[in-house]
């Protein structure tokens, strides 16, 4: 084929055999959890829910206007939507920090004992 779909998945493999194709569209619409006539578990609106939040990387203080790393406004606005959603019954936050700011994790931990 000349063109290809830009969803287009080719495995190589070691012997040099030739290798079948099928376009990412076609695979997702073949498997039952993706499609259509299914409702997706975690779009459903009255059953129970658990929250999970990971943080990862330094924590820096508030203000801060890094894209790496926890940023308080930003773990805490996550955790102030959980807190007020009913549907959650509780939160699982996975933490893998070297640590940082005392501010700011003084700020997380605040919102963490309002849930």
């Amino acid at each position: 084929r000349n063109s290809r779909d830009p969803d287009e998945i080719t495995f190589a493999q070691d012997d040099q055999t030739p290798t079948k194709e099928v376009s990412l569209r076609k695979y997702l619409s073949s498997v039952k959890y993706f499609s259509k006539k299914t409702s997706l578990p975690w779009k459903s609106k009255n059953k129970p829910k658990i929250g999970l939040v990971y943080a990862i990387g330094p924590i820096y203080g508030p203000s801060s206007h890094r894209k790496d790393g926890i940023v308080p406004e930003r773990l805490c606005t996550q955790l102030r939507k959980l807190r007020k959603d009913e549907n959650v019954k509780a939160v699982v936050v996975r933490a893998d920090s070297p640590g940082g700011s005392a501010i700011g994790s003084d700020v997380i931990w605040r919102e963490m004992m309002l849930l």
